[in-house]
């Protein structure tokens, strides 16, 4: 039933009203005569229908032979609307240019989507595929899916297998990552080695034979516990290693801190600018350009149909003005920052770690303030070592 009321609005119908002796006649001549009428009724003596405007004029020819006059009660539908604006000439190019529009949109790619990635960033494989041709607003017919998926993989080596396949108007792009040779899973032969230098004061070990003891220096990349075990008859086994190395161990943190720099500051001021992006093309909504030196936030806001993001949306950036200002520290000052940096070093390059001493010596030089910490620490020193059994 829609699509008929979409029909009859698009080709106009006209609300006729039929007087006379014989609108009986005029409704069969009508139906013989192949002029469609409907919503018939009766108004009295009168007769009220409904028939295509372009039908109106082929009732004229026998409507005085059934001794009938027809009046036109209302007029709804597209024709009417157009010829209406059949003079505002920019109107009419406006629909005309929205039509080409929407029937050339099929035939891009709306969005692309990356799936089966963990550790490559999906912005990283996008990228890639831009740089092959494969972008938002690229044409479909330009996608050769078999060569370009091979030269995504040779773009991107932490790939081993990619697939792109076109489903309308969207690209979405399969991949597998290969296995990172550093990694060690449970089922692989390893050794335990240490991570660094240190004292080992404890050991506990689940697999393997361990190499150390208790007591025992210990350098970087020393194995520690062994996956390999040689019998008598020459036989080998290979197991995985797998051990909590408690150790003594010393680090070292310098922190710098100039007395005097420069900082760039917010002055408060900002200022809102808005870009029209169409597939790849990015329309300025406003007028003017920045003349002073700024940070710039920006977000994007596409546009959504039914939860499907359309290449359409409004990228918003607000630019706060700054300024560089000279900035002085004292000496106290100065320290009580390197502190805090001090801080947040241990936290970031000491995670897990028992602090067991302390050494912090300041030094002033330059107008720099610099902390070094010498640190005594107990922490886990051990570090799976995949074994290359081709080497063995």
């Amino acid at each position: 039933m829609l699509f008929v009321m979409l029909v009859r609005y698009l080709r106009g119908f006209v609300r006729v009203r039929v007087r006379g002796m014989f609108v009986e006649r005029f409704i069969n001549v009508c139906s013989s005569r192949g002029v469609p009428i409907w919503n018939i009724s009766r108004c009295g003596s009168d007769l009220e229908c409904t028939m295509f405007a372009s039908h109106f004029r082929r009732i004229h020819s026998f409507r005085r032979s059934c001794g009938v006059s027809v009046h036109i009660k209302y007029k709804r539908g597209m024709p009417f609307v157009m010829r209406r604006f059949r003079r505002r000439y920019g109107m009419m190019a406006g629909a005309a240019l929205a039509v080409l529009i929407l029937a050339a949109m099929p035939q891009f790619a709306w969005n692309i989507s990356v799936n089966g990635n963990n550790r490559v960033d999906s912005q990283r494989i996008l990228t890639a595929l831009e740089s092959i041709g494969v972008r938002v607003g690229c044409p479909l017919s330009a996608i050769d899916c078999d060569n370009m998926r091979q030269e995504l993989i040779l773009a991107v080596p932490e790939l081993s297998w990619a697939a792109i396949n076109i489903e309308g108007t969207f690209v979405e792009v399969d991949v597998r990552e290969a296995l990172d040779p550093g990694e060690v899973h449970d089922t692989d032969y390893c050794n335990v080695a240490a991570r660094c230098d240190g004292l080992v004061v404890s050991i506990q070990v689940w697999g393997g034979e361990a190499v150390v003891k208790a007591g025992d220096a210990v350098c970087k990349g020393d194995t520690l516990v062994m996956g390999t075990r040689e019998y008598s008859n020459g036989y080998t086994e290979f197991s995985h290693a797998s051990a909590s190395v408690i150790a003594e161990t010393e680090r070292q943190l310098t922190v710098e801190v100039p007395m005097r720099k420069t900082e760039r500051l917010r002055t408060g001021k900002t200022q809102k600018k808005r870009v029209l992006r169409l597939f790849w093309l990015d329309v300025p909504l406003y007028l003017g350009s920045t003349q002073y030196d700024c940070d710039r936030e920006a977000c994007y806001i596409p546009l959504k149909i039914g939860g499907v993001e359309l290449p359409i949306g409004i990228s918003e950036a607000v630019m706060y003005e700054t300024k560089t200002v000279p900035i002085a520290y004292s000496a106290a000052e100065a320290e009580q920052l390197a502190r805090q940096h001090l801080e947040a070093d241990e936290k970031r390059q000491l995670p897990g770690a028992e602090i067991l001493k302390r050494d912090i010596k300041i030094s002033l030089s330059n107008d720099t303030v610099k902390l070094t910490a010498d640190y005594i620490c107990r922490e886990d020193i051990a570090e799976s070592v995949k074994l290359q059994l081709d080497e063995q």
